[in-house]
């Protein structure tokens, strides 16, 4: 996990700072080219990663994620079904030769959001409202930062001291994190997403927010990506910037959330672990499985068909013969001659099987192998719109679910799915 010796010092702001922290631990629930906040019509021009409920269609609302089971999230917290996300990490590697550049994304092996505000401002904290969307992480006031640690987490080296947010060297855990403005103007969005929030005139917790943000102090989120056995080598965020920004919906029970705002205590910052208010959440049962991309059903990002895989099928074939052959060997010897007359028309259609199966196959390494995502004419007909993406930056390798049907008219888009010339 992440040292909670650093997360400790984060929290301080100051000497007189007294935080009251809180610590949501999630998987990612999938990497699709889709950003609910800024397009909520058509595709992302990049690839994100996304936190909480499974809803990563374009449109997706407040009200979605309130309607999602919680079954479907890949959050722990009942009373929180808030959707996060940012843009993908990405290992680059060069072609010596060819100088064509392959981006396999990045395994992330865990993802804390950290909610804390300090004690001494607890009078001006205020429970996000319902309808608030933002953006944090962009702008020369915000603040990312990295380290790489080795397993005792004691020896750690921070990104702001060598120049490098991805280092070059590797490491057996990797951390980027970055903060969300607290100060609110009072606006639930604005044209940018973003400033209708601030954050503190000197950038600590307990700092004073700008004459015009004067509405309200929020929590401040801070959201920490994990990668264990980071390899080390280039890496790029899918946007192509060297900052990590962030993009946040609310989606908390908002009474649960004031309850904690009112009642809950600073952790013991005497111990490591400052992590707390615990006893406020409602935790889910059983625990939420370590979800993968992989496992993800792909109808929570697009209603689109179940697809299944000419492997499995092959798989399933194989292990069904033996028994097949047991039931032949139990058979009368007068019906096997019968057999032995049949066995060239059924030593035929299992050749046209094969031959499907490698069809299938070679089609599917086509499609992995594809820089243009597409699905087919009945599917199109059927979702209302045809989607074209060009990577023009190189290939992905694994490919991320990157490319999202939608409910909208036929070329309601047209113009606005670009190549992605701006990330990966």
């Amino acid at each position: 996990m992440f040292p909670r010796a650093l997360a400790l010092l984060l929290t301080l702001g100051s000497a007189a700072s007294f935080p009251v922290k809180w610590c949501l631990d999630y998987k990612p629930i999938g990497h699709v080219r889709t950003d609910p906040i800024i397009n909520p019509a058509c595709l992302s021009d990049h690839v994100h990663t996304f936190y909480g409920p499974g809803r990563l269609r374009p449109e997706t609302t407040i009200a979605d994620l309130e309607a999602t089971p919680i079954s479907e999230t890949s959050g722990q917290v009942v009373d929180n079904k808030s959707l996060y996300w940012h843009p993908t990490v990405y290992k680059v590697d060069t072609d010596p030769v060819t100088s064509i550049k392959t981006y396999t994304r990045s395994m992330i092996s865990s993802t804390t959001t950290y909610y804390r505000f300090d004690d001494t401002r607890r009078a001006e904290v205020v429970p996000f409202p319902k309808g608030l969307v933002m953006i944090g992480g962009r702008g020369a006031d915000s603040t990312t930062d990295s380290e790489c640690c080795s397993i005792t987490d004691e020896d750690c080296v921070f990104g702001s001291e060598t120049g490098q947010i991805f280092p070059s060297n590797p490491c057996p855990l990797f951390s980027i994190w970055m903060e969300f403005p607290i100060c609110w103007n009072g606006e639930l969005d604005s044209l940018d997403h973003s400033s209708h929030v601030a954050y503190t005139t000197d950038g600590t917790l307990d700092g004073p927010c700008p004459s015009s943000h004067q509405a309200g102090r929020f929590p401040q989120i801070q959201v920490f990506v994990r990668l264990e056995s980071y390899p080390g080598g280039e890496h790029i965020l899918s946007d192509g910037s060297d900052t990590l920004h962030a993009d946040f919906m609310n989606a908390w029970d908002n009474d649960k959330l004031s309850s904690i705002i009112d009642e809950c205590q600073p952790a013991d910052l005497a111990n490591e672990d400052a992590c707390g208010c615990e006893d406020f959440f409602t935790l889910r049962t059983p625990e939420a499985p370590e979800l993968d991309v992989a496992e993800v059903d792909i109808a929570r990002a697009a209603p689109a068909p179940t697809v299944v895989e000419p492997e499995e099928e092959e798989e399933e074939e194989e292990e069904e013969e033996p028994e097949e052959e047991e039931e032949d060997e139990e058979e009368p010897e007068e019906e096997e001659e019968e057999e032995e007359e049949e066995e060239p028309e059924e030593e035929e259609d299992e050749t046209e099987e094969e031959e499907e199966g490698e069809t299938e196959e070679g089609d599917e390494e086509e499609d992995e192998g594809e820089e243009v995502g597409e699905e087919e004419e009945d599917e199109e007909e059927e979702m209302g719109f045809e989607v074209t993406l060009v990577n023009t930056r190189g290939t992905i390798t694994p490919e991320p679910v990157d490319v999202v049907v939608g409910s909208l008219p036929r070329g309601a888009c047209v113009g606005e799915i670009l190549p992605a010339t701006s990330g990966v």
